[in-house]
């Protein structure tokens, strides 16, 4: 698997919750609880340090993740100061990774985050997601490339964490790789009968299953066609009998959701029943 950029790490504490820290120390440790330390009392490194953490505080007016990382270099370019700017985000609107990626695009050094996105409230910038979106765009990801080792990290993640990874969750979900829409099935199976297996496992999907060690799942349900239930019953060893295809597809468009497994069988086995009398 390729090496995860170097700018990501697990988040610990916002540098603003670490400097309100050490202010509330300051206060405790002076008459009348006011630190005595003054501005032009302090070396310019510490205020340099303090730029940034005013930066950061301030920013909360901003709207966008890339202005305000660009208004942070400015100001830290006006002052002369060396300083790294940390991204530290929450998925509270559910832009998380969007803002990290707009972050890291304005120049940002480092990104906070957690595997699986866990964190305080709605929780913290996803770091696999991170890292699978930034191998992508840096061209490091391609059909031969093996990322069960990201896999097996996430779930050891969720299970120590009692963090259930949802079916829906990208990469890595029941749902990831799996598809009951007709028009879908119908180009896996023709890229699969022209021998392309690398375009039956992209052509509707932006990663591929087999990276993951999975494969691509057609199901059958009320979105499906016919070229579903023939691939399914061809991967369970089923024969296509005169009426079968046909019976089970009825089914699925009367559901409202996809038929599980046991439940084609038992339609496959009705109409085996029927067609026997």
């Amino acid at each position: 698997m390729p090496a995860g950029p170097p700018s990501m790490s697990p988040s610990t504490h916002h540098p603003t919750e670490q400097r309100a820290d050490r202010q509330q120390e300051q206060n405790t440790n002076t008459p009348g609880g006011r630190s005595s330390e003054t501005d032009w009392q302090r070396d310019d490194s510490e205020r340099k340090r303090d730029l940034l953490i005013e930066v950061l505080v301030r920013g909360k007016a901003f709207d966008q993740a890339r202005s305000l990382v660009r208004f942070a270099r400015d100001i830290i370019a006006q002052h002369g100061a060396t300083v790294r700017v940390d991204w530290h985000g929450h998925d509270d609107r559910g832009l998380a990774l969007a803002n990290s990626l707009e972050a890291i695009a304005a120049g940002a050094d480092r990104i906070h985050g957690c595997w699986l996105g866990i964190g305080e409230r709605v929780g913290n910038t996803s770091l696999d997601q991170l890292w699978l979106n930034l191998a992508m765009m840096r061209g490091n990801l391609d059909a031969t490339s093996d990322l069960r080792a990201l896999r097996d990290v996430c779930e050891k993640v969720s299970e120590a964490t009692r963090t259930p990874i949802s079916a829906d969750y990208p990469l890595l979900g029941a749902n990831a790789f799996r598809t009951g829409t007709g028009v879908h099935a119908s180009a896996i199976l023709k890229a699969a009968a022209r021998g392309d297996r690398a375009l039956a496992d992209r052509v509707y999907s932006s990663i591929p299953a087999s990276v993951l060690g999975r494969r691509q799942e057609i199901c059958i349900g009320p979105m499906s066609g016919l070229s579903n239930v023939h691939y399914w019953l061809r991967q369970a060893g089923i024969p296509d009998t005169p009426g079968l295809a046909a019976a089970v597809l009825q089914a699925a468009k009367q559901s409202d959701r996809n038929l599980t497994d046991s439940e084609i069988r038992h339609i496959v086995e009705a109409v085996s029943r029927g067609a026997a009398q």
